[in-house]
């Protein structure tokens, strides 16, 4: 499913920051269509549980 960076956030309960630190770091993937644009945010249930077992 994708999420834009605050719902990804308030999927795994973390700040956008957070998600940009995700990305950044490869433990989250994600899309611009163009720079600038949103991010579109692929994540399923499990990895959601996986990164909130993280916390």
């Amino acid at each position: 499913m994708d999420y834009s960076v605050q719902g990804a956030a308030a999927a795994i309960g973390v700040t956008a920051q957070t998600i940009f630190d995700y990305l950044a770091q490869g433990l989250v993937h994600g899309r611009q269509s163009t720079k600038g644009q949103p991010w579109q945010i692929s994540l399923y249930s499990d990895q959601i549980d996986q990164l909130q077992r993280r916390l």
